[in-house]
C-alpha cells in the first residue's frame, strides 16, 4: 500500500488555496494601507509619544484634549488639526459628556483607552499598553 498523496490530489488542493488567496489578499491589504495611510493616526501617533516624553520627565500625566464637532486637538498649549471633525469619543470605554474631551498619557509608560469616531463614521482606538493609535 502506498502512502501520500496523488498528483491529482495535490493540484486540487492547490487550486483551493490559490482561489481562497485571490480573494482574500486584497482585502486584506485595503485594510492594512488604509490604516497604514491614516493622518489621524500619524498625528496621534507623534503627539503620545511626544507626551510621553514630557510626562517621563516631569512625572505627571499630561492631558491632550479637543472640542466634539471641531477637527482641532490640543497639546502643550498648541493647536494640531485633524483630517476628519470628530463626532464622539469614548475614554476608558465611557462616553465623554459634553463638547470638551481629553485623555491622558502617564509617566508609567501606559495611556487611556481611548476610541474616536469621526464625523464620516471612520473610528480609532488607541493601544494603551504600546502608546500607540490604530
Amino acid at each position: 500500500m502506498k502512502q501520500g498523496f496523488t498528483l491529482i490530489e495535490v493540484v486540487v488542493i492547490m487550486a483551493i488555496l490559490t482561489v481562497a488567496l485571490v480573494a482574500f489578499v486584497p482585502k486584506m491589504t485595503s485594510f492594512f494601507t488604509e490604516k497604514a495611510n491614516n493622518p489621524a493616526i500619524e498625528l496621534l501617533n507623534r503627539l503620545t509619544q511626544r507626551a510621553f516624553e514630557e510626562a517621563r520627565e516631569s512625572h505627571c500625566p499630561i492631558a491632550i484634549w479637543g472640542t466634539k464637532g471641531s477637527n482641532h486637538i490640543y497639546y502643550a498649549n498648541k493647536q494640531y488639526t485633524l483630517p476628519y471633525d470628530v463626532f464622539d469619543v469614548k475614554v476608558n470605554r465611557n462616553y465623554q459628556e459634553g463638547l470638551r474631551y481629553y485623555f491622558l498619557i502617564y509617566p508609567c509608560g501606559i495611556m487611556d483607552q481611548v476610541k474616536v469616531t469621526f464625523g464620516n463614521g471612520k473610528t480609532i482606538d488607541s493601544l494603551p499598553l504600546l502608546l500607540r493609535w490604530r
